[in-house]
């Protein structure tokens, strides 16, 4: 039983190391961080002239939206420039949380917005607390995928938020602030892992024929 508990952890490993291989997936992710950081930096902006109750339910609302559409993106690109060149890998077993996933993100976006509006006295370490938050998902997806590249992000993103916390930067800037960083260095190691995917993994010849472009017999 452990034997096949240990293939099975091996398998899901592996399967998580190819979806982030090609990059694609941090592109995406990147530029949902991104919007993410736009939309906070709006808030502070709208501040004072738009409700702030209302800005406490578009956020967590936004946040999902992005999630879902990035996810929708990543496969678009994935069925465009991945699929046709190394096929196609999935793992079963997460496909049941894709909701719990978008709940979790739903109610800590809402924990956010609910913590920078009315917890002024913590308002000093929300960015530490965010740069941790997010350093620690980025070392366990980097865990799980065995890609030291994750765990060096989540680090940068901690370091950034316990800087800003002791700079006393407002925390609805600095919390745009981690999100965009976050959304820059991931475009920005995704494209470079894109470009090495690229060129690593030329297009498959097309069905049918073999590799010196006879037809091959069914």
């Amino acid at each position: 039983m452990d034997d096949l508990q240990r293939e099975m952890d091996r398998i899901e490993k592996r399967t998580r190391h190819y979806w982030f291989d090609d990059g694609l997936a941090e592109i995406m992710i990147g530029a949902a961080f991104l919007l993410v950081a736009a939309t906070l930096l709006l808030e502070q902006a709208l501040e004072g002239r738009v409700p702030a109750a209302l800005l406490n339910i578009a956020f967590p609302v936004i946040v999902v939206v992005v999630v879902f559409a990035s996810r929708r993106a990543i496969r678009l690109a994935k069925d465009r420039y991945v699929h046709p060149r190394t096929g196609y890998v999935s793992f079963e077993r997460q496909r049941p949380h894709r909701w719990a996933n978008a709940v979790l993100g739903f109610v800590i976006a809402a924990l956010l917005a609910f913590g920078a509006s009315r917890a002024r006295a913590l308002d000093q370490v929300i960015p530490a607390i965010l740069g941790l938050m997010l350093g620690s998902g980025f070392f366990v997806l980097g865990r799980q995928a065995g890609m030291l590249r994750f765990p060096l992000e989540g680090l940068s993103c901690v370091v950034l938020g316990v800087l800003l916390s002791i700079l006393r930067v407002n925390e609805g800037i600095a919390a745009g602030a981690v999100f965009g960083w976050l959304g820059v260095i991931l475009i920005a190691g995704g494209t470079r892992a894109f470009v090495a995917y690229r060129r690593n993994a030329p297009p498959a010849p097309p069905a049918g024929r073999g590799d010196d472009g006879s037809e091959e017999e069914a």
